[in-house]
């Protein structure tokens, strides 16, 4: 208990607990403590995060808390524990997804450009590069394919290692309907037709989540203002019927 309320006091001085995750980063993945070590790392870091703040609501201090000997101390470990396990479970996952949304919402943009290069004669590994040098979510894995090509690889096997590092659906056609391009050297008809449904697509989505947050909100306006109304009139004549 000593050596953790040290810790505590260290993590107190340093002002924020990221310190301590971006200080022992290469202890917990190099290090010989392995596991043990990635444990410590966790609670000192659940410590810093979450039992300074459960503290102050608590009115207690976070290192009175954590030595208490009614039990609650090793509840809040364990507690604090649990939530950076969720945090650093849930955090990649949904940063994945939101960068796969951005990436499917400027996919339609991606194809057009594709097809202008290809239009004008650029070759398709060409292509590739500059769609790489693009700022758009999608360039760094199209950067890693053109890479792979200039190592020797095939067309269809670098779009097909980028096709297997995603779960879109609409990238997985796109990467399909390019590879197929390359390989029958057909025009960019496809490419063009494919972008107009998927800004189809997106605009329909689009149009849907307007009319829910249309309905969202007349169902707000009547729980917020029509139904206190309603009770305000009530109250004020019930007694006069009863009467």
């Amino acid at each position: 208990r000593g050596g953790h309320g040290h810790r505590i006091r260290e993590l107190r001085g340093r002002g924020v607990a990221v310190n301590a995750f971006l200080q022992r980063d290469e202890e917990v993945v190099h290090g010989d403590g392995g596991f043990e070590a990635l444990v410590g790392f966790a609670g000192e870091f659940g410590v810093g995060v979450f039992l300074e703040p459960l503290g102050a609501v608590l009115g207690r201090d976070a290192e009175e808390l954590f030595q208490a000997d009614d039990g609650r101390g090793g509840h809040a470990a364990i507690l604090s524990f649990a939530l950076v396990f969720a945090l650093l479970l849930i955090a990649p996952r949904a940063y994945a997804s939101r960068r796969t949304r951005q990436a499917e919402a400027e996919l339609p943009f991606l194809l057009r450009e594709s097809a202008v290069y290809l239009d004008i004669g650029l070759p398709f590994e060409k292509m590739l590069s500059k769609i790489a040098a693009r700022k758009y979510v999608a360039s760094p894995e199209f950067l890693r394919a053109h890479q792979d090509i200039k190592s020797g690889a095939t067309v269809q096997s670098a779009l097909y290692g980028f096709s297997l590092s995603t779960s879109s659906i609409s990238i997985k056609r796109s990467l399909m309907l390019l590879s197929s391009i390359y390989e029958a050297g057909s025009g960019t008809e496809a490419l063009k037709r494919t972008a107009e449904e998927l800004s189809s697509a997106q605009l329909s989505y689009t149009r849907m989540q307007s009319a829910r947050l249309a309905l969202l909100s007349i169902v707000f306006i009547a729980t917020s203002a029509l139904l206190p109304s309603f009770f305000s009139v009530y109250s004020a004549v019930f007694p006069l019927l009863s009467s």
